[in-house]
């Protein structure tokens, strides 16, 4: 499940102008391309439209054979808020399948904006829809906090995550501490995640970690991911442009370990690489 970015980096988020995309994209997967998994929400000047795609594999500990997943995107920049369309592909448990997405960026005013998300499958690797609401709102100083929900309904299960975010701004490092708050049959579960990233010369320039314990720290793309009792999560990560042009690359790098039912416990290792490119603005 892909967490909007931080929308201003370097700067504290009074800015207007979110990313936003003009155009939906059709991928046919014939074999596994994988995908940008962050909500590209970084706040921009001017408008620009901007295509993304990047490739993820998964090996896992035990019996469980490797997952490719991925996609492509289209997004635009503009002032009034933001649109962005992609597609997302996988093949997981020997099943292929795609999910398209839509997430929003409305801007609200000075220093506040939303995050809106839309996604549908017909496959049974990935929920069959899922939904996301965040509002962000700056605060005194260089602080700012958001509240928000995600929703993902399965074939078999549906499950329900609140969320919200203190974020904060110290020079070129940004700072983020999200819970995730999940009732399960009268039982409430909450999981933890710390964001860090340190800025080079503009937001496209960055590296960055993640810090996750609890069963809904990482993301949950299936309803395999369910079963976790809990886990501990480490993730590096980061975007580099390329010379002063248009492109961009990224990477990343997530060790995962998960406790299941049953005392069973297993490790999950990804990788991640990708590129962003403007072409027009």
């Amino acid at each position: 499940m892909a967490l909007p970015a931080s929308p201003n980096p370097i700067r504290r988020p009074s800015r207007r102008a979110c990313p936003a995309v003009l155009a939906a994209l059709t991928f046919l997967v014939g074999s596994p391309l994988a995908g940008l998994q962050d909500a590209d929400g970084e706040a921009t000047s001017t408008d620009t439209v901007r295509v993304s795609a990047s490739v993820e594999h998964t090996r896992f500990s035990g019996s469980v054979d490797p997952w490719t997943s991925g996609s492509v995107g289209l997004s635009a920049s503009t002032r009034p808020g933001s649109l962005t369309a992609r597609l997302n592909a996988a093949r997981r448990f020997d099943r292929t399948g795609r999910q398209f997405e839509l997430d929003a960026y409305p801007d609200l005013g000075p220093g506040r904006y939303a995050y809106l998300n839309i996604g549908w499958s017909s496959a049974s690797i990935y929920p069959h829809h899922r939904y996301g609401a965040e509002l962000y709102s700056g605060l005194p100083g260089p602080w700012e906090a958001s509240l928000g929900m995600r929703h993902l309904r399965f074939r078999s299960s549906n499950v329900t995550l609140y969320t919200g975010s203190l974020g904060v701004y110290r020079g070129n490092w940004w700072y983020s501490l999200r819970p995730f708050v999940k009732p399960d049959d009268g039982d409430v579960g909450v999981s933890m995640s710390l964001i860090g990233r340190k800025y080079g010369r503009d937001r496209y320039d960055y590296w960055g970690f993640r810090i996750g314990v609890g069963a809904s720290a990482a993301d949950i793309d299936t309803d395999f991911d369910l079963g976790r009792d809990n886990s501990v999560t480490l993730s590096l990560n980061g975007r580099v442009p390329v010379g002063d042009g248009p492109w961009n690359l990224s990477w990343g790098g997530t060790w995962e370990w998960e406790e299941l039912s049953g005392d069973r416990s297993r490790q999950r290792f990804e990788v991640d690489l990708g590129f962003s490119v403007v072409v027009a603005g």
